[in-house]
């Protein structure tokens, strides 16, 4: 018999087990302490709270992908240097990022936008709910500016589970941490 730690078994449960014949049990608990997820590059880290695991195949593009899939919790980040755009903000940026999300959905509803500081980064983030492939979705759009980058933080859920796990989704997107590297010494 195979169970998880939080499973209620009480001794009459055990005594109708060994009953049936069960000779042994095992159980798993998963880790209560949260995860940093670092980017390949070392460049940006998110922080993924117990029940979260990395997820490579969410986007293509994304440096950082995580999912907890017994919450139905998505999350992606996408960089873009600064470098690649002339005198771009980060109003326009997210706007361009945005129009790229809303080209995908059936149908869709925006909220926002509210200005955010992510680890001293301006952001700003818009509630997204629409319709990708019949299937009911809210999304965050979330864009941090950095001196060097924009980074898109889209993280999602469905529509029935938004409520209830906004707020997880909130502390995942505002654990976003553009990593410093090394500084020169005189």
């Amino acid at each position: 018999f195979q169970t998880h730690a939080n499973a209620h078994l009480d001794l009459e449960a055990l005594l109708l087990m060994k009953k049936a014949g069960c000779v042994s049990f095992s159980y798993g608990m998963e880790s209560a302490s949260p995860i940093v997820l670092k980017s390949m590059d070392g460049q940006s880290q998110l922080i993924l709270p117990s029940g979260w695991k990395e997820h490579r195949k969410l986007n293509d593009a994304a440096e950082l992908q995580a999912a907890n899939f017994s919450k139905n919790l998505y999350v992606v980040v996408l960089t873009d240097s600064k470098e690649d755009f002339d005198h771009l903000t980060l109003e326009e940026h997210s706007t361009i990022t945005r129009d790229r999300l809303l080209e995908s959905l059936a149908s869709f509803e925006v909220k926002g936008p509210w200005n955010l500081n992510i680890k001293g980064n301006p952001a700003i983030q818009f509630e997204i709910r629409g319709q990708a492939k019949n299937y009911n979705v809210v999304y965050l759009h979330t864009t941090v500016e950095t001196a060097k980058n924009f980074y898109q933080i889209l993280s999602w859920t469905s529509k029935s589970g938004f409520e209830k796990n906004r707020p997880e989704l909130e502390r995942v997107v505002d654990s976003f941490l553009e990593v410093q590297t090394g500084t020169a010494s005189r």
